[in-house]
This record gives structure tokens, sequence and C-alpha cells, in this order.
């Protein structure tokens, strides 16, 4: 009798579990079902300065800064949805919260809409935030939530997303962030 082929297949099972339950740690409801929320779905931080122990940083889910801003004031953070009006009738819910340090703000932006492929607009919006914030579908038709920081200094945030309406569920890896010293950028 062969035991090792019973003892793999248990193995394959108690790994695929644990898999789910890292999957599903930072879902609040369950997955696929309208008012779940989606915890996490973006999260780190940003240093754009030097300090003693090194040059402008960043951890987590954000983009390298890449050319260094002449200041550290004045800057958006331009992040993409997995919307586009132009194919999209997908509505959506964003929480962003955190500390930017330089600005002496708390973060907390909510912002809500509707991506409408049928006339190709961003309908039903609203943003409610501490920093100045704008919903807005670029020249190629991505939906973009941009947020103004008086200074970029350090900042620290995470994002959730709730399953509303029709829209799908917005999990982690599936926002994409430039950084501007403009209110609008194209993705």
């Amino acid at each position: 009798m062969n035991i090792a082929s019973p003892i793999l297949n248990y193995t394959s099972k108690v790994k695929a579990k644990i898999n789910r339950i890292i999957a599903d740690k930072d879902i609040i409801g369950n997955d696929n079902v309208r008012g779940s929320i989606y915890r996490n779905i973006f999260k780190g931080f940003i240093r754009t300065v030097n300090t003693q122990e090194s040059g402008p940083y960043v951890s987590g889910d954000f983009p390298a800064v890449g050319a260094p801003f002449a200041d550290n004031q004045n800057i958006y953070l331009h992040f993409r949805l997995p919307y586009n009006i132009n194919a999209d009738s997908k509505m959506f819910w964003l929480k962003i919260r955190g500390y930017c340090f330089g600005g002496s703000q708390i973060i907390d932006t909510t912002a809500v809409g509707y991506s409408y492929a049928v006339t190709k607009q961003l309908l039903n919006t609203q943003v409610s935030s501490v920093q100045t914030a704008e919903l807005y579908a670029d020249t190629n038709g991505n939906v973009v939530l941009s947020i103004l920081f008086p200074s970029i200094y350090y900042v620290t945030l995470e994002v959730d997303s709730m399953m509303v309406g029709n829209g799908t569920p917005i999990k982690h890896g599936m926002l994409q962030v430039k950084y501007s010293k403009s209110n609008r950028v194209v993705f």
C-alpha cells in the first residue's frame, strides 16, 4: 500500500484551505456579494525627501516616484480604477484613509460613481474628502480618482472598496497609481 498518495492528497487539501483563508482575510462579508467590503486593496507609504537614512522611498503598492519633484508641494495621486467608460457599465465605492504628515492632514476620502458605457459617461459621482479630490474619465476613458496632497513629504494610506449595485469587486492589485503636479493625467 502506498501511503504517500493519501498524505499528498491531504496536504494539497490543507494548502488549498489555507490559501482560501489568506485570500478571504481582507473581505468583510462574502466574496461577490453586494455590500461586502474588500479591505487593503491598495496600501503603502511614500516619502519623497532625502533623510539621514536614505533618499526618496516607497513601500507597499506605491510605484517608484521616478524623477523627483522640484518640491513636495501640491502633488496629485491619481488612482486608476479597473473601469473604462467606453466598455464598462459598473458602479463603484472606494474609501481611502491615512495620514499626510507633511500636510498635517488626516486622509479621509470616499468616492462613488457609475462608469456608464451606454453613453460613455461617468455618472452619479460624489466625492467626500478632507483633501481636494475629483473623479474623472481620462481621454482613453479610464475612470480615475485624483487626490491633491499639499505635501507628500510622508504619506501613508490604505484603500478599501465595496461591491455596490451592479459593480464588481475591486480587489488588491486592480488599482494603478500615477503622481503628478496636474489634476488630470492619462493612463
